[in-house]
């Protein structure tokens, strides 16, 4: 907690529920957040979920007192942890594209995804069944079709399964082009998802030329995160690269993602598929490029991992 005059703001809502403050760091930064309303507040199966509004980020959904995903600049994350993955050359042409979102219950990851027209499926796995509610029923600028309006349920390309990632995994079936794992921090349940079990079993069902990209925390505010993801990935897959994504509600305002490949390098578009792509409000090919532009002291937590 941190003293602002004769007030404590604690970490979560305020006793009035009037502000949500999230501690970036314990005791040194916090980054708080008017709250105008309290859509929704309940206990789920898996965890604490509440959605708010609030005039400056929109709607934002909060789990276990983490921000989870804020309906004003959501798009930033989810467009860069989709596209750079879909818009490598090693896909190139290809029109029978399947991927899966591992986490990701409100939907944004699942959008971008179905904006290519390449994309033949995306299979969304969430434990939670209360996350992919709230979503339908209150971020209607997030669970919608990439395209217009409407939800992203009628869009038939989409499944939804209510169910553990890993075993999801471990039942077999089809491969994937794209894996994305949009996935809270290594804490708790979460950890197994930070595992050399995991991106094992990621290898195991991606097809050839296909990719994997998860959420990587912040190399300034969770280095252990970054590198615990590109370690991983890289042991399991054969090459990882870290990039970032701007955002206004996860720690420090840039956050690290990691795209593990099967050999090509992340770093390459294919322009005609990036070209083409609709609606994009962060992405494009220049930002394809500009993303993997670390700078040196990002790059120095990196090669902790390189061992």
């Amino acid at each position: 907690m941190a003293k602002t005059g004769l007030h404590i703001v604690p970490d979560g809502f305020s006793a009035d529920g009037g502000w949500y403050t999230d501690s970036w760091s314990p005791d040194r930064v916090l980054w708080s957040v008017r709250v105008e309303a309290i859509l929704r507040d309940e206990q789920t199966a898996f965890q604490h979920l509440k959605v708010v509004d609030t005039p400056s980020h929109g709607r934002v959904m909060v789990l276990d007192g983490a921000v989870q995903v804020a309906s004003r600049d959501e798009a930033s994350y989810h467009e860069l942890i989709v596209h750079p993955g879909l818009c490598r050359p090693a896909l190139a042409g290809r029109d029978d594209l399947r991927v899966l979102i591992i986490g990701g219950g409100d939907g944004g990851a699942a959008r971008e995804a179905l904006r290519h027209p390449g994309v033949a499926q995306v299979q969304l796995v969430d434990i939670d069944p209360g996350v992919t509610r709230a979503a339908r029923e209150l971020f209607p600028t997030v669970w919608r079709l990439p395209h217009g309006e409407g939800s992203l349920d009628l869009d038939p390309r989409l499944e939804v399964f209510h169910e553990d990632g890993v075993a999801f995994l471990e039942g077999g079936g089809e491969g994937y082009d794209l894996i994305v794992v949009d996935s809270t921090d290594p804490v708790g349940p979460g950890a197994v998802l930070y595992s050399d079990r995991f991106y094992g079993l990621i290898r195991d069902r991606l097809r050839p030329g296909g990719a994997c990209a998860v959420q990587g925390g912040s190399w300034w505010y969770l280095p252990e995160v970054l590198r615990l993801a590109h370690g991983g990935l890289r042991r399991a897959l054969g090459r990882a690269e870290a990039y970032q994504c701007w955002t206004d509600v996860y720690p420090g305002g840039l956050w690290n993602l990691v795209l593990a490949t099967q050999g090509d390098d992340p770093r390459e578009v294919d322009l005609a598929r990036a070209g083409a792509l609709e609606g994009c409000a962060w992405y494009d090919a220049e930002v394809h490029r500009a993303a993997f532009a670390l700078p040196p002291n990002a790059r120095a937590v990196l090669a902790e991992t390189r061992a």
